[in-house]
């Protein structure tokens, strides 16, 4: 249970908001100073790559930069409302001032905020990983179709004959 110290602290620093429908709340490329709770509605997270696209949709009961508050850097991805959302808003400092009031329950929520972390760095691992297959896998189908047509491969000279890098250190 929250104590009442701690409860008065985050009724003063808490904000809310009611937003319509394609309103941002969180811009692409800024920096972030807040943890967004939704708590009715339904938003977007808007990918790097294309900012048109939703990459994914948060709903009632979301916590919005919660990772922000460990690792703070420039959010990449921007988050718009999908429908009319009511949001509340708590700022960072505010959120690390629990830990005067209630330290145990700041372990927890850094322990929640580290798993989001680590598991956003293991989607990141499989992202590239993907990439990095298609890759071989177009390098591979592109070595194919030369060889069907006769003509020299990236490790083949122009005579057939395969050739290595040398290594700038035999040099030596």
């Amino acid at each position: 249970m929250c104590s009442s110290d701690l409860l008065e602290k985050l009724s003063l620093d808490i904000q809310y908001r009611h937003l319509f429908a394609n309103e941002f709340i969180v811009r692409p490329n800024t920096v972030g100073h807040y943890v967004f709770y939704i708590i009715q509605g339904s938003v977007e997270v808007m990918s790097d790559e294309d900012p048109t696209h939703a990459i994914l949709t948060l709903n009632s009961g979301s916590l919005i930069g919660e990772v922000n508050i460990v690792y703070p850097t420039r959010r990449l991805n921007g988050v718009k409302t999908r429908t009319p959302s009511d949001i509340l808003m708590l700022p960072f400092a505010s959120v690390m001032s629990i830990g005067k009031f209630d330290p145990e329950r700041l372990d927890q929520m850094m322990t929640i905020v580290k798993n989001r972390m680590n598991w956003l760095a293991e989607e990141n691992e499989k992202k590239f990983k993907e990439e990095r297959d298609l890759v071989k896998a177009e390098q591979t189908e592109e070595t194919k179709r030369k060889k069907s047509l006769g003509l020299p491969t990236s490790d083949e000279g122009e005579n057939g004959s395969s050739h290595s890098v040398m290594d700038p250190m035999e040099i030596l």
